[in-house]
C-alpha cells in the first residue's frame, strides 16, 4: 500500500515518525503533519474554515516492550484511508483521504475529535473534495454534491465516444499495457492463455502503467530465472527500503516484509544458498519418496471418508487437506490445529500475491503475530527435544558451525507451512480438471497408469500452479536490446513461457505423453522450488488414487476459476461424482 500514498502523504508519515518521542503514533500528530505537508488537504482545511493549526492532548500510552507504533486509532484511520480512495476511483492516496477518514468517525480518533470540535465534518468535507476535484464521479457516502448526476452523464457520453473510436481504429492498438486490471477480470481468469498469446509477440516490453519489465517467452524466462542480476529480495530492498521508511512505520505500519524477507524464498545468495542448505537435504527425491507409504495411506483414508457419497468437492474434500497433512507432519506440528495454520496459510499467500487492501494487511499482520508466537513455543520445545522433522533440522548448526537465527527459524517455517501446501491445492485441482475434461487423456491414463509421471508434468506445463513470479534489477543491464535500469521490477511470465510454440510444439493441445517437457512451472537455476519433488510425488499419489478407486469419476458442475492469476492458477471448487 506504500507505494499508494502519494509524495506528500509519504512524507507526512515519514516526518510524524520522527516526531514521535513517546512511542505513540498518534492521528493528532499524523494529522498536523498532513496539514503542513500536503497542499491539497491543507486546502481543504482552508475551504472548510478550520483553524490554521489544531491541537490535541496526545494520549501518551506505553507500547508492549517499548515498541514503536501507531496507536491503535491511527492504523484504523489509515485503513479508512484505503477504502476512501478506492470508493473514490483513486489511484493514489492522499492527505485529503486521510482527513475525509477523520471527520468520517471523528469519535475513534484523537485528531478526528480536535476536527469535530472545529467544526469539521463529513458531510462538508466530502462537498467541499467535490469542489476541488470535479473530475470526481462519486462522491463519499451520504454526500449529497449538486451536480454530481450531469457529470456522471458527461462521462457517460465520452466513455461512449471512445469505445467508438476504439472500434473504428482497431481495439489491439490499445492493448499496449499489461495491467492489473487484465489480469484480474474474470475473462482472464477464466482462461488467460490467449492473453499470453498476444504477450509473447514482444516476449520482453515495458509496461507504463506497472513500470515494470514483463517478460514472457520461454527463452527470455529461463533465462532470467537464472541471472544472478535479478534480485527476488522485491519487499524489502527494492519497495519498503531503510531510505523510504523510517524506523518506525517498518517496525510497526508496514511490519509484514521484515518476516518475508527473511524466508529464502526472498533472498539471494549467500544467505539464500545457507538456509537452504539447511533445508534442501529433507526435500530430495529419496528422501521424500520414503515418505511415498505413508502418503498412500492418508489419500485412502480421505477417500474412504467419501466412497459412500458418490460424490464430493474434490479441492475442500481431497486437495486441500491432504498436502497440508504431509507438510505439516515434516514440520512436526499437530494435526488438530490444522484449521489454525490454514488461515495463517491464506493470509500470507493473500499478503505476498499482489498488492492487498490495507484491511487484508492488518489481518495478515495479526496472523503473522500469532503464528510467530507459536513457533516460537515450537523453537523453544525442539531445543529441548529435537526430533527428525523440518524444524528441528533449521535449528542445527550447519557444516560451519553457524546457525539461523530463531527470526529465521520462524519465518521460514511459516513459509514451508504455506508453500508447502498451497502450490500443490492448486497443481491436483488444475491436474484433474484437465484430465476430467478431455475424456481421451483420462482413459489414457486409466489403461496405462505408469503415464501418471508425465501426466503430472503435462499437468506442470498445461496449467502451471504459480503463473507470475517477480524478481528486481540489482545493477544496470542490456537485455535484448533494452536498457533495465537498477531496482525496476521484472514481471516473469512462467505459464506464458510454458505455452510458447517456439519450445513446445502445439502448445495448447493437453498431452500426458508430451516429450521433452522441459516446463519452468518450478522456476529454474538457483531458486528452483524446493518442494518439486514433494508437490510432483503428492499429485502422482492422488490422481493414482482417483484413477484407481473412481474409474468413472466426471464433473457434476462447470468449474469456477480463481478470481486472477496473479497468485494461483487452479479451481476454486471442483465438483465431481462417479458411478
Amino acid at each position: 500500500m506504500w507505494r499508494r500514498f502519494d509524495e506528500g502523504l509519504k512524507r507526512a508519515i515519514l516526518s510524524a515518525a520522527e516526531e514521535a518521542k513517546d512511542n505513540r503514533l498518534t492521528t493528532t500528530l499524523l494529522f498536523q503533519r498532513v496539514n503542513a505537508e500536503c497542499a491539497e488537504a491543507a486546502r481543504l482545511l482552508r475551504r472548510l474554515g478550520a483553524p490554521a493549526a489544531l491541537t490535541d492532548v496526545e494520549d501518551r500510552r506505553e507500547t508492549p516492550n517499548g515498541v514503536l507504533g501507531l496507536t491503535p486509532e491511527a492504523r484504523t484511520a489509515f485503513e479508512r484511508t484505503y477504502q476512501i480512495a478506492a470508493d473514490l476511483g483513486d489511484w493514489s492516496v492522499r492527505g485529503e483521504h486521510f482527513l475525509l477518514a477523520l471527520v468520517q468517525n471523528p469519535e475513534t480518533s484523537d485528531a478526528g475529535r480536535a476536527l469535530a470540535r472545529a467544526g469539521v465534518h463529513w458531510a462538508s468535507a466530502g462537498a467541499a473534495l467535490m469542489a476541488m476535484h470535479p473530475r470526481r464521479l462519486r462522491a463519499p457516502e451520504g454526500v449529497d454534491v449538486p451536480g454530481l448526476a450531469a457529470r456522471r452523464l458527461k462521462k457517460g457520453v465520452r466513455a461512449a465516444a471512445g469505445r467508438a473510436a476504439r472500434l473504428t481504429l482497431g481495439a489491439p492498438r490499445y492493448r499496449k499495457s499489461f495491467t492489473a486490471y487484465a489480469l484480474f477480470h474474470d475473462r482472464t481468469a477464466r482462461n488467460p492463455y490467449p492473453m499470453y498469446s498476444w504477450m509473447r509477440r514482444k516476449p520482453v516490453f515495458w509496461d507504463p502503467r506497472m513500470r515494470q519489465w514483463v517478460v514472457t517467452g520461454y527463452a527470455d524466462v529461463s533465462a532470467a530465472l537464472a541471472e544472478n542480476r535479478l534480485s527476488l529480495r522485491s519487499f524489502s530492498p527494492s519497495v519498503l527500503s531503510d531510505e523510504e521508511l523510517a524506523p518506525i512505520v517498518q517496525q510497526e505500519f508496514r511490519l509484514l516484509p521484515g518476516h518475508l524477507d527473511r524466508q529464502m524464498l526472498f533472498q539471494d545468495a549467500p544467505d539464500q544458498v545457507r538456509q537452504r542448505a539447511q533445508v534442501a537435504k529433507r526435500f530430495t527425491p529419496r528422501v521424500i519418496g520414503e515418505m511415498r507409504a505413508q502418503m498412500e495411506l492418508l489419500v485412502e483414508e480421505m477417500l474412504d471418508g467419501v466412497a459412500g457419497r458418490g460424490r464430493m468437492e474434490l479441492i475442500a474434500d481431497l486437495a486441500v487437506p491432504f498436502p497440508i497433512v504431509v507438510i505439516m507432519r515434516l514440520l512436526g506440528l499437530p494435526e488438530g490445529e490444522r484449521a489454525r495454520f490454514k488461515k495463517w496459510s491464506v493470509d500470507y499467500f493473500t499478503h505476498i500475491t499482489f498488492e492487498t487492501t490495507l484491511e487484508q494487511d492488518v489481518v495478515t499482520y495479526q496472523s503473522i503475530r500469532e503464528a510467530s508466537e507459536y513457533f516460537q513455543t515450537v523453537i523453544q520445545e525442539r531445543r529441548e527435544n529435537p526430533g527428525s522433522d523440518l524444524i528441528s533440522l533449521l535449528l542445527k548448526p550447519d557444516d560451519r558451525g553457524e546457525r539461523l537465527s530463531d527470526q529465521d527459524v520462524i519465518s521460514n517455517s511459516m513459509m514451508l507451512l504455506a508453500t508447502g501446501h498451497e502450490n500443490t491445492t492448486r497443481l491436483i485441482g488444475a491436474g484433474v480438471a484437465a484430465l476430467l475434461t478431455r475424456p481421451d487423456q483420462w482413459t489414457m491414463l486409466r489403461n496405462d497408469p505408469s503415464l501418471i509421471g508425465g501426466a503430472v508434468e503435462e499437468f506442470l506445463r498445461f496449467d502451471c500452479p504459480v503463473q507470475w513470479v517477480v524478481r528486481h534489477l540489482r545493477e544496470d543491464l542490456e537485455w535484448r536490446g533494452h536498457s533495465m535500469k537498477k531496482g525496476q521490477g521484472v514481471f516473469l511470465g512462467l505459464a506464458a513461457a510454458n505455452r510458447d510454440p517456439a519450445q513446445f510444439p502445439d502448445p495448447d493441445r493437453f498431452d500426458i505423453t508430451r516429450e521433452p517437457n522441459r516446463h519452468v512451472a518450478f522456476g529454474y537455476g538457483s531458486h528452483f522450488c524446493l518442494g518439486a519433488a514433494l508437490g510432483r510425488l503428492e499429485t502422482q499419489i492422488v490422481v493414482s488414487a482417483l484413477i484407481a478407486r473412481f474409474p468413472t469419476l466426471k464433473l457434476e458442475e462447470p468449474i469456477e476459476w480463481l478470481d486472477s492469476v496473479i497468485a494461483f492458477r487452479g479451481p476454486k471448487s471442483l465438483d465431481v461424482a462417479w458411478d
